[in-house]
């Protein structure tokens, strides 16, 4: 079921990420994870949000129905830390992100994605140091970025538990660890 999924996404993307990239629609960064903190939802404001919570952001739509995205969202959050990382990004600047996403260290090096929604993604350390090398995965990153913020859509659109279990499978498959060979 989980390929069937995969499958399905990975064509819409390459159905819709050409004409995203001419629109600059997805915003691709890098950057060292200088420091981690794990705070508790009710006071975690700072930081540019990240992973399942900034779905509540989601576009209106016809299709969606804001009470159950609303609930399948807080399915997916309501046990979950949350973590603020301060990110050094590759171009000088510093960054704070906040997200579900527990598992990064101080020196990790990760990709920042902006598409409708924020992902961070685990990615080889040389692509932090080496300008070229973050050039020549550019397009693969754009289109690894479009596929997680599609599976991030499904968490939104599923109307059964079945359905989120299924959406959060493609929501970690596409958008968590992708340490690219260079």
């Amino acid at each position: 079921m989980n390929k069937l999924i995969a499958t399905i996404i990975f064509a819409l993307c390459l159905a819709g990420c050409t004409t995203q990239n001419k629109g600059s629609a997805i915003s691709l960064e890098y950057g060292k994870i200088l420091s981690k903190t794990e705070v508790t939802a009710a006071n975690s404001t700072q930081g540019t949000v990240a992973g399942y919570r900034e779905l509540r952001k989601a576009p209106k739509s016809p299709i969606v129905d804001k009470n159950r995205a609303e609930g399948n969202i807080d399915q997916l959050t309501a046990d979950k830390a949350q973590f603020i990382y301060t990110i050094a990004k590759t171009n000088g600047s510093t960054e704070k992100f906040r997200t579900e996403k527990g598992f990064f260290v101080e020196r990790d090096c990760v990709s920042i994605e902006k598409t409708t929604y924020t992902n961070l993604r685990l990615v080889d350390d040389n692509v932090c140091r080496d300008l070229k090398k973050q050039q020549a995965l550019a397009g693969t990153q754009r289109i690894k970025a479009k596929q997680c913020e599609l599976a991030k859509r499904q968490v939104i659109l599923a109307q059964t538990d079945r359905e989120v279990f299924n959406a959060n499978e493609a929501v970690i498959s596409m958008c968590q660890f992708n340490r690219p060979k260079i």
